[in-house]
């Protein structure tokens, strides 16, 4: 079972120009992004749950009709991922690691969103998302 929020672990350096919250999913919806950066940064990619199971996402579709008349007008384009386990789980130290990788990459955009101490002092990856 899917324990969401999941953290992209197949991108290696997140780009400090794009905002965290691509790197992050809360549901297996996502809403006004464009076919590029469902390719970019979610179809195909490798994502990390709390427990540290991983899923991939093996495509994505429209969402439903009688979905988008329950949505704000101002949500322009909703599609669904289908998310997948693959069996595999990330050891602890390993996602530690990698948030702290990751922390680094994003430079001063790091300060909005991640506590380097909060990684470090961090004893699961349920604390790390936490």
């Amino acid at each position: 079972m899917i324990q969401f929020p999941l953290v992209n672990v197949s991108i290696h350096s997140w780009d400090p120009k794009e905002h965290y919250k691509r790197y992050i999913l809360t549901s297996d919806m996502v809403y006004n992004v464009e076919d590029e950066e469902l390719e970019k940064f979610y179809v195909g990619h490798t994502f990390v749950d709390d427990q540290g199971n991983l899923f991939y996402i093996q495509n994505y579709r429209s969402s439903y009709k009688w979905l988008r008349l329950l949505m704000p007008k101002k949500i322009r384009k909703r599609f669904k991922l289908k998310i997948v386990p693959t069996g595999d789980s990330m050891e602890f130290a390993e996602m530690q690691q990698h948030m702290y990788h990751q922390a680094i990459c994003m430079g001063d955009a790091t300060e909005q969103f991640i506590d380097l101490s909060h990684i470090y002092n961090a004893r699961s990856i349920r604390d790390l998302f936490g």
